[in-house]
């Protein structure tokens, strides 16, 4: 087929890109005059020069080049591709574990049981467990093979099948596991308050956004946390804050941000000192 078309007028540029669509292509149509107005504006995406482009070209185009180098749109389409990679990672982690949270709930109110969570637990992990590991997500870097990847479809969804599996996948292995300690806990007679702190503790590590560690951080979790209650605790405090001192320590050592590792084990350092 032809692959270079050399001295083409403004109309012939519109009915290459026509031509390209119709045959299902994505179009990227790059240009600088007036003359590249009608193709820049039917194009998929229509690339204008910042510096050397007509005020017509950018106004109908939809991306502008400021320093009019074209590997400059190389990195605009990577960086496009880290975007959105990080936003169906944050979908799939917000999913998850607010399915799994609603999960424990409705079991526990189908079950004849107590709530597991109290209100201010609810909003712990909402604010600080889900909310510095989104803000982490979001600002994931590149991977380095943003570029080798297939480029994603145009009708592709952000929540397809496989995402909809991971999604069911966490969850219910989450819910699953919170429920069954909290009502084992209950079976064996043990105080409310310290089972909830449990579940809070159990829920809170099994919400990260790598499925890998989620048996890892709550196994470690719960073994560490037993094993300080048969020897009474830390700080003079009660189990619960035994295992909130576990909780900090495992957050800070997942995130991958210092800063934001640091803020939140120290918040929860307060938080223990003061309760």
């Amino acid at each position: 087929g032809i692959a270079v078309f050399a001295r083409v007028q403004p109309a012939q540029k519109l009915r290459i890109v026509e031509a390209l669509q119709a045959r299902g292509e994505v179009v990227a149509m790059t240009g600088d005059g007036v003359n590249d107005a009608p193709a820049l504006a039917r194009a998929d995406v229509g690339v204008a020069m910042g510096i050397t482009g007509t005020e017509v070209a950018k106004s109908a185009a939809r991306i502008v080049v400021t320093d009019d180098n074209f590997a400059t749109i190389v990195d605009a389409v990577e960086q496009g591709r880290v975007v959105y990679g990080n936003l169906k990672k944050v979908i799939l982690y917000l999913f998850a574990t607010s399915i799994d949270e609603v999960l424990v709930l409705l079991l526990a109110l189908l079950g004849g049981y107590p709530l597991p969570l109290a209100a201010v637990q609810i909003l712990w992990i909402n604010i600080v467990t889900e909310g510095t590991l989104t803000v982490n997500l979001v600002m994931d870097p590149p991977g380095g093979d943003e570029m080798r990847r297939r480029p994603v479809a145009r009708d592709d969804r952000l929540l397809d099948r496989t995402m909809l599996v991971r999604t069911a996948l966490m969850a219910l292995t989450a819910a699953a596991a919170a429920f069954g300690w909290f009502a084992w806990r209950l079976a064996q007679g043990a105080a409310i308050e310290v089972v909830r702190t449990e579940v809070f503790t159990l829920v809170a590590v099994t919400q990260s956004p790598l499925p890998g560690r989620l048996v890892l951080f709550a196994v470690l979790a719960l073994a560490i946390g037993l094993t300080l209650w048969s020897h009474r605790t830390v700080l003079g405090k009660d189990a619960g804050v035994t295992l909130l001192v576990v909780l900090m320590v495992l957050k800070t050592l997942e995130l991958r941000a210092r800063r934001d590792a640091l803020v939140v084990f120290f918040l929860g350092f307060f938080i223990v000192l003061t309760n």
